[in-house]
């Protein structure tokens, strides 16, 4: 299984997230390095991977992750839904950055129905 850590605050932009994501899942050379391109690849992995997500309270600044990283995140949980070939733990590092994450619409029901994220969500706040 490959194990990939995608720590919010060592990335300046959403395209840093997504070069860093092509070149460790393999995505093809034609991926679109949006999130419904992201979804898309996701959903066609065929192997075991284990994505550790850690939402940092990251400063908003030029081309800041502020608010397209919990977007990010949803489209990582939703695609792990479709997928069984993936994993998924979050980390959300302050109360701030899961204030963040829990902004995201649709997030609040998607981690009351994934037990996994909830637990990494609150082992970490626990910390």
């Amino acid at each position: 299984m490959r194990e990939i850590l995608i720590d919010e605050s060592s990335f300046q932009s959403a395209s840093g997230v997504h070069a860093y994501l092509a070149s460790h899942l393999d995505f093809p050379d034609h991926y679109g390095a949006n999130l419904d391109a992201l979804s898309d690849c996701l959903g066609d992995l065929d192997s075991q991977v284990a994505l550790t997500i850690v939402l940092s309270d990251a400063a908003e600044g030029e081309g800041g992750l502020t608010d397209w990283f919990p977007r990010f995140v949803r489209t990582v949980l939703r695609s792990a839904r479709s997928n069984d070939e993936i994993e998924v733990v979050v980390h959300a590092t302050s109360l701030g950055a899961l204030g963040r994450l829990a902004a995201v619409p649709g997030m609040i029901d998607m981690l009351s129905e994934e037990p996994f994220v909830t637990q990494g969500i609150i082992a970490c706040m626990r910390e």
